[in-house]
């Protein structure tokens, strides 16, 4: 948190951000943390990626798995990525390293998806 201006999450990416000088007199309308992305915002092709990973986790019977596995290409890896982290932001799917929830907005790394069972959302809940 930047002094008295807490952090806001990314309505595109999915990343936290602080606040900063140039946004001084209009904080409280920032809903993104670049021109990248309030250019971008969040398009037909974003909420194509967040229903590919939802139908994916329904047809897996265990649950869960790599991110990394629901790409066609690498340039895809880090749009599945920010769609995730809106997913799971906004309690769709949670997201997990080495087997344990991790906070979407902070994640770095290989990471894992899985739907939400109460188990998982009760650790989450004590994350946050």
């Amino acid at each position: 948190m930047s002094g008295r201006h807490p952090d806001k999450t990314c309505a595109r990416c999915g990343r936290r951000f602080s606040w900063r000088k140039k946004w001084e007199r209009d904080w409280e309308q920032v809903r993104y943390c670049s021109t990248s992305c309030r250019r971008r915002k969040v398009g037909v092709a974003d909420r194509a990626r967040e229903d590919r990973i939802l139908r994916a986790l329904q047809s897996v019977p265990v649950g869960q798995m790599p991110l990394s596995a629901l790409a066609d290409d690498s340039d895809e890896g880090d749009c599945l990525r920010q769609a995730a982290r809106r997913l799971a932001l906004k309690g769709l799917i949670i997201m997990s390293q080495k087997g344990r929830p991790v906070e979407p907005r902070d994640i770095r790394g290989p990471v894992d998806v899985s739907l939400p069972t109460d188990r998982c959302l009760k650790r989450l809940h004590l994350l946050r």
